[in-house]
């Protein structure tokens, strides 16, 4: 592990995956549980070129080296801070070959990275329309925008892996069939057991017509508030062979 600047406002995280730390803000919203449920559902292939749309601070990405360091990531991200914490957690992990940023908008990906270049492309986009805030600004991005995106950068056949609100389930289909991906895997989350699904996590393949597999609802927390058995092997445990 390097030495790396951490600012006023800033902490180091240790995420519990293979001695990864994540530089993050103190305060404010930084990263949710859900997305280490999409990082376990991602399952990545080994020596996978990925890139991460919307990366934050780098949750995703950090949390998909741990689980298949052989793999590569491109990291966008629009605002200039979150860009530069995952640049500076790259670093302070020593994997900066591994982990690359890109600060900018990627409603104009084509402007930063080159076409048909990655295997699987990954985002958690804030929920309700992908919502995002750079220098008090309002950029919005649309699932129509990941989609397209997503097509730009990806392989034939290559796969986007992203979530949504189960309200917007439909809405995100019909971005993807638009910009032709056919869903190939739906996983819905319940927060507690006995609740309805309130989260889907959606996996889809570019230039396919594949069936898709819906597979078993996830449960987070069972009816005492303890994490169920898969909850805990996911936040806690070590990884299963896929």
């Amino acid at each position: 592990m390097l030495d790396v600047q951490i600012y006023p406002g800033e902490i180091i995280e240790d995420l519990q995956r293979g001695n990864i730390k994540i530089i993050r803000g103190e305060k404010g919203f930084t990263y949710g549980t859900d997305s280490v449920l999409l990082t376990y559902f991602a399952n990545v292939k080994k020596n996978s070129r990925v890139c991460d749309l919307g990366a934050g601070n780098g949750i995703l990405s950090l949390l998909l080296y741990a689980r298949e360091s052989s793999i590569s990531v491109d990291a966008v991200e629009i605002d200039a801070l979150q860009a530069d914490r995952i640049k500076r957690s790259a670093i302070l992990n020593n994997i900066q070959d591994k982990i690359k940023t890109y600060n900018a908008d990627f409603r104009n990906i084509d402007e930063v990275l080159k076409s048909s270049s990655y295997d699987m492309v990954i985002s958690n986009p804030p929920y309700y329309e992908m919502r995002r805030d750079s220098a008090r600004t309002q950029v919005t991005a649309s699932f129509e925008d990941l989609a397209k995106s997503a097509r730009f950068l990806l392989k034939n056949k290559g796969r986007l892996v992203t979530m949504c609100p189960v309200m917007s389930m439909f809405k995100m289909s019909y971005a993807m069939q638009s910009e032709r991906f056919s869903i190939s895997r739906l996983r819905f989350v319940v927060s507690k057991m006995g609740k309805k699904p309130y989260l889907v996590l959606i996996e889809a393949r570019l230039n396919t017509n594949s069936e898709c597999i819906i597979e078993p609802t996830l449960t987070v927390l069972d009816e005492h508030g303890d994490f169920t058995d898969e909850a805990q092997h996911i936040y806690f445990g070590s990884e299963v062979d896929e």
